[in-house]
């Protein structure tokens, strides 16, 4: 599979997460009406110990950047986040920041069980998956004993480095 290929699934897995939508761009508040439940949303954090309260706090904590993270927020998590005395606002297409991992498996039965865990597998090699996820994705792997190796933080890195 090309690189053009794993990008297009990148967009495509975007594009499912509901980050672009076919009515063109519209405001945050545009886009709270139009929906109904949970949505995406950037919350920006000082340190690691702040996403580190927010997994605590039972919050669904898709990416964890230096600066942010993007967590799936229905109102009474915005509103736990309000309480923590932090502020949450619409994600860009940008702030969804997948990572190119290397996990080791035992057997092909383990890749079965990651892609069920939303791992998104380029490639199996003799007993490593490489593979683009979510930090949410690597916790959930790292969780049921699987062994993750973060190659690159950014997987558009790779994309941008390859076509040169």
């Amino acid at each position: 599979m090309s690189i053009v290929s794993y990008l297009s699934v990148f967009l495509l897995f975007a594009f499912s997460l509901g980050c672009q939508n076919n009515s063109g761009e519209q405001s945050g508040s545009e886009m709270a009406v139009q929906s109904d439940g949970p949505q995406l949303k950037k919350i920006t954090i000082q340190s690691k110990q702040q996403a580190d309260s927010l997994l605590a706090a039972g919050i669904d904590v898709i990416v964890v950047e230096d600066d942010y993270v993007v967590a799936r927020l229905d109102e009474a998590n915005e509103e736990q986040v309000q309480s923590m005395h932090l502020q949450a606002k619409p994600i860009e297409e940008s702030d969804l920041v997948q990572r190119l991992v290397k996990i080791v498996i035992k057997d092909r039965l383990d890749s079965t069980a990651l892609l069920e865990m939303g791992v998104d597998i380029w490639e199996i090699k003799g007993d490593t998956v490489i593979a683009q996820v979510f930090d949410k994705h690597i916790r959930l792997a790292e969780e049921k004993g699987y062994s993750v190796e973060i190659v690159e933080r950014n997987v558009l890195d790779t994309v941008k480095v390859s076509k040169k």
